[in-house]
C-alpha cells in the first residue's frame, strides 16, 4: 500500500483513513502500515473534518465504535495508548 511504502522510504506523513469497512483486521492493518487515524464513509461530513483536524494536529482519530485493540500504541500520534484518547 501507500503507506507502507512511505514508510519504508522514511517519509512521515499524517494520514487519515477512510474506508467503508470497520473489522478489527482493516484497522490493524491501517496501524500498522502508518495511518494516524481511521474513519467511516458513513460519518457526518463534520466528523471527517473533526477526524482531519485531529490527525492533522498530531492526535490520533477513530470512528466510534471501531474496535481498536488495546496492545496498540498509536506512534502517529506521540506514543499515547489509543484508549486513552477520545
Amino acid at each position: 500500500s501507500m503507506l507502507r511504502e512511505l514508510r519504508r522510504r522514511k517519509i512521515r506523513v499524517r494520514s487519515l483513513l477512510l474506508s467503508r469497512h470497520s473489522p478489527q483486521l482493516f484497522v490493524r492493518d491501517a496501524l500498522t502500515a502508518g495511518a494516524a487515524g481511521y474513519a467511516l464513509k458513513d460519518q457526518s461530513l463534520s466528523e471527517i473534518i473533526d477526524a482531519i483536524r485531529d490527525v492533522a494536529a498530531g492526535r490520533a482519530y477513530f470512528a466510534p465504535g471501531i474496535p481498536v485493540p488495546d496492545s496498540i500504541v498509536n506512534e502517529r500520534a506521540g506514543g499515547v495508548p489509543v484508549e486513552e484518547q477520545t
